[in-house]
């Protein structure tokens, strides 16, 4: 009887044993998940702070930044420029302000997934009045 008794104490020692191993198992599994999404967000969002500063490269060297923007897939809605580009949504709002001197114009490229704005990027180039004509 007693060699009974260490056999079935044995027995649940080696399960309690395999139970922790597997609880262990499960929770690094899930930590590796999570490590695993973060990483791929993070890239997501250095992919879209390259094409938002991209964006606002191009925006800043030419004189007609519609054109620009509309060859790069952006479409005009409510004055807003957006593009989608799977998780991520490029935006960009064009502004112009005339002065004595000369044209004053900026934009703001953001970029945002989801709901989570990621990056906004602002864009000036002034324009004096000699050179638009």
């Amino acid at each position: 009887m007693n060699k009974s008794r260490n056999q079935n104490a044995l027995l649940i020692e080696i399960m309690m044993a395999v139970l922790f191993f597997a609880l262990c198992a499960t929770v690094l599994a899930e930590a590796f998940m999570a490590a695993h999404e973060q990483g791929r967000h993070a890239g997501v969002d250095s992919r879209a702070l390259v094409d938002a500063q991209d964006v606002a490269e191009q925006l800043y060297a030419v004189a007609d930044s519609e054109a620009v923007l509309a060859s790069a897939g952006f479409v005009l809605s409510d004055g807003l420029w957006t593009r989608a580009d799977g998780e991520v949504c490029l935006m960009v709002a064009l502004g112009r302000q005339p002065t004595e001197a000369g044209v004053l114009h900026t934009a703001e490229v953001s970029a945002s997934r989801g709901d989570t704005l990621i990056v906004t990027l602002p864009v000036a180039r002034y324009e004096p009045k000699g050179a638009m004509e």
